[in-house]
């Protein structure tokens, strides 16, 4: 792949740097990848990643950093929606359309797993990520619950089983790139509503 041109603005270059290593990790592992690759996907020299970032556990730090900034964003509409019935819709919707483009994500998060177990760092960093997504379910949940429309349930519990269902559908679609799993999501989705019904 050809150099591109000196002089970028260092912001864009970092952006590219962790999209290339994002392809690297997801393809081949984090410990199989190697800053050589990272550079040589994003069409840069090493010394233009080492100026951005210190080395690879670095770049795997920052990607998990991402991922929560995107996880933010992605919660904004739930901010606004009038109740917790139209929230928990947003954010499964955002969930299912987000299960072919999230590969890459789901594969560094099983990365996480591996390397959590021993940096207290990136365990901490990958635990903050997977709350963001846990807390907006359980508020929408404890919200139904506070409104007499959801049976009394532990919100927390709740959310965890979702979280591990969406975990499972993504690892069936690792295994089996051309799975349609629209049909387990929708079964899924109605199991929920029916089930917390008051």
């Amino acid at each position: 792949m050809a150099k591109r041109a000196a002089g970028r603005k260092p912001e864009v270059s970092r952006g590219e740097i962790l999209d290339a290593a994002l392809g690297c990790f997801a393809a081949r592992g984090y410990h199989e990848t190697s800053m050589d690759d990272i550079a040589s996907r994003a069409g840069l020299s090493k010394g233009a990643i080492y100026w951005h970032f210190a080395g690879k556990r670095e770049l795997f730090l920052a990607l998990v950093d991402r991922f929560s900034e995107h996880a933010l964003g992605s919660l904004a509409a739930v901010a606004d929606a009038p109740d917790w019935r139209a929230a928990l819709r947003a954010i499964f919707a955002n969930v299912r359309a987000q299960l072919d483009s999230g590969m890459q994500i789901f594969r560094l998060g099983l990365e996480y797993i591996a390397l959590c177990a021993r940096d207290e760092e990136i365990r901490v960093r990958a635990e903050r990520a997977q709350g963001v997504w846990k807390a907006a379910v359980e508020k929408q949940i404890a919200r139904g619950v506070a409104a007499g429309e959801l049976r009394e349930v532990d919100a927390g519990a709740v959310g965890q089983l979702i979280d591990a269902a969406i975990d499972g559908l993504m690892l069936a679609r690792m295994m089996r790139p051309d799975l349609d799993l629209e049909p387990a999501w929708i079964a899924a989705e109605e199991i929920f509503w029916r089930g917390l019904r008051a």
